[in-house]
C-alpha cells in the first residue's frame, strides 16, 4: 500500500514537473542564445570602437601635423605659438591631450608647462627617424591613453618634429558604457519577453496536457474493464462453456456499438462523443451510474471554444461530479450530465446526489487550488478554475445550485456567438 502511494505521488510529481522542466528547458536555451548574441555584438561593438577611435585620433594628428603654422612654430621651436595654435584647434575638438615634440622627440608643446622640455613617453623606436605614424597606449604623464603618433615634414620632406594625439582610456570606456548598457537593456527585456512567451506556452501545454489525462484515464478505464471482460472469457473457455461465450461477445459488442451509436447521434463533436464514452466507463468502474438526459444534442460549439476546450469544461464537471458521489451510498452514486445547442446558447448542466458544495465555500469555489474536496492534493482546485477561465473568456455564466433531493446542479450558458460589446460584469451566479 505504502508502495502504491509513493509511486502515485511519483506519477503526481512527474505530472505536475513536466510543463515546469520544460519551461525551464526553454529558458535555459533562451538565455544561452541572448548571452552568446551579447557576447558576439559586445566583441563586435569592441573591435569596431577601437577601430574607430585609431582611425579618429590618427586622421586629427595627421591634420594637425600638415598644418603650416604648426611646421613653421616646431622648426622655430616657438613654445608660445604652439600653445595658442593648440588652443585654437582643441575648441573644436573632443580628444583629450596633444603633445607636439621636435625631431628628437623633446616636448615642444604639452598641456603641463613643467613637461615642456622633456623627453616624450611611449616612443616606438626608430619610427620618427622613418617618418612611419603608429599607435601606442600606455599611461604616460596624463594617464591611461591611446596615442596616435605621426611626424612633422618641412617642405623638403624632411621630419623636423613629432604630434602626439590621445584619447583616455576612461573616455572610451564611457562610450563602451554608452552603447552597452542600452543593448544589455534591449537583450534583458527580449530575455522577459521570451519569458513570458514560454510560461505562456509552458501553461498551454499543461492545460493539453490535462485533456490527454483525461483521454488516457478513459483508455485505462476501457483495458481494466477490458481485462475482467477477457478474464471471464478465458475462464469461461476452461470451463468449455462455448455458448455463455459466444453470448457474452455478442452482448458486449451490441452493447458498446449501441452506446457509441447513440452518443454520435446526439452529438456532432468526436472528441466529446471519446470523452463521455470514456467517463462512462469510468462511472461504471467507480460503481458510479453516469446517465446522459434524454434531448440532449450538440451540433454546433460555441464561438471562442475548440473541441479540446469543450471537452475539458465537460470532462472537469464530471469529475467533480464523480469525486462528490463516489463515497456515497448506492443509491446516491448517480450522475446525470445535459447538453443542448437549442436557441442562442449552449447549456451544460451537469447534476449529481452527492455531498453538496456548503455556502461558504461557494464564494471562491472557482478561485485558482480552492477545491470542495478534504484531500486536496491532486488536480483539486483547478478544473474548476480552467472552467471559470473558458466561461469567462466566451462571455458565458456559470450557475450553482443545490440539486433536489441532494447534490449540486452545475449549469453553463456559453453564446453560440461570442459577445462584441464586452461581457457581464460577473460570470459566475451562486
Amino acid at each position: 500500500m505504502v508502495n502504491k502511494m509513493n509511486t502515485n505521488c511519483l506519477r503526481l510529481f512527474d505530472r505536475r514537473m513536466f510543463p515546469l522542466r520544460f519551461f525551464l528547458f526553454l529558458l535555459l536555451i533562451s538565455a544561452l542564445l541572448i548571452a552568446a548574441l551579447g557576447h558576439y555584438f559586445a566583441a563586435r561593438f569592441e573591435d569596431y570602437l577601437n577601430h574607430q577611435v585609431r582611425d579618429m585620433a590618427m586622421n586629427q594628428a595627421r591634420i594637425i601635423a600638415s598644418n603650416d603654422s604648426v611646421v613653421a612654430a616646431v622648426e622655430a621651436r616657438d613654445t608660445a605659438q604652439l600653445r595658442a595654435i593648440v588652443r585654437r584647434l582643441a575648441s573644436g575638438s573632443d580628444f583629450d591631450y596633444l603633445v607636439i615634440g621636435d625631431r628628437h622627440s623633446i616636448r615642444l608643446y604639452h598641456p603641463n608647462p613643467a613637461k615642456i622640455g622633456y623627453p616624450m613617453q611611449w616612443t616606438k623606436p626608430g619610427a620618427l627617424e622613418k617618418g612611419e605614424s603608429y599607435f601606442i597606449s600606455g599611461e604616460g604623464s596624463i594617464g591611461v591613453a591611446l596615442r596616435a603618433k605621426t611626424p612633422v615634414f618641412d617642405r623638403h620632406g624632411q621630419v623636423v618634429g613629432v604630434v602626439s594625439l590621445g584619447y583616455l582610456s576612461s573616455k572610451i570606456e564611457g562610450w563602451r558604457r554608452d552603447f552597452i548598457l542600452p543593448v544589455a537593456g534591449a537583450f534583458a527585456a527580449m530575455l522577459l519577453l521570451l519569458l513570458l512567451l514560454w510560461w505562456l506556452f509552458a501553461a498551454y501545454l499543461r492545460h493539453r496536457m490535462r485533456g490527454m489525462e483525461q483521454y488516457v484515464d478513459g483508455l485505462r478505464t476501457q483495458r481494466h474493464e477490458q481485462l475482467n471482460w477477457m478474464s471471464t472469457i478465458n475462464g469461461l473457455l476452461q470451463m468449455k462453456e462455448y455458448d455463455r461465450v459466444l453470448e457474452m461477445v455478442h452482448g458486449e459488442s451490441e452493447l458498446q456499438q449501441a452506446t457509441v451509436d447513440r452518443l454520435l447521434g446526439s452529438f456532432a463533436d468526436r472528441q466529446l462523443v471519446g470523452l463521455l464514452f470514456g467517463k462512462m466507463q469510468r462511472a461504471s468502474e467507480l460503481g458510479l451510474t453516469l446517465a446522459v438526459a434524454d434531448g440532449s444534442q450538440l451540433m454546433q460549439l460555441p464561438a471562442g471554444l475548440n473541441s479540446g476546450e469543450f471537452a475539458s469544461i465537460v470532462g472537469n464537471l464530471l469529475d467533480n461530479a464523480f469525486e462528490a458521489c463516489r463515497d456515497g451510498s448506492p443509491e446516491d452514486r448517480y450522475v446525470e450530465l445535459y447538453l443542448s445547442d437549442e436557441g442562442a446558447e449552449v447549456l451544460i448542466e451537469v447534476a449529481d446526489w452527492g455531498c453538496g458544495i456548503a455556502e461558504a465555500q461557494r464564494e471562491a469555489i472557482f478561485n485558482r487550488g480552492v477545491s470542495s474536496k478534504d484531500d486536496n492534493h491532486d488536480e483539486h482546485g483547478i478544473g474548476l478554475y480552467l472552467i471559470a477561465g473558458y466561461v469567462a473568456r466566451c462571455g458565458g455564466v456559470i450557475t450553482l445550485e443545490d440539486n433536489h433531493p441532494r447534490g449540486t446542479l452545475f449549469s453553463i450558458y456559453l453564446p453560440k456567438v461570442k459577445p462584441t460589446h464586452g461581457t457581464p460584469p460577473e460570470h459566475i451566479d451562486r
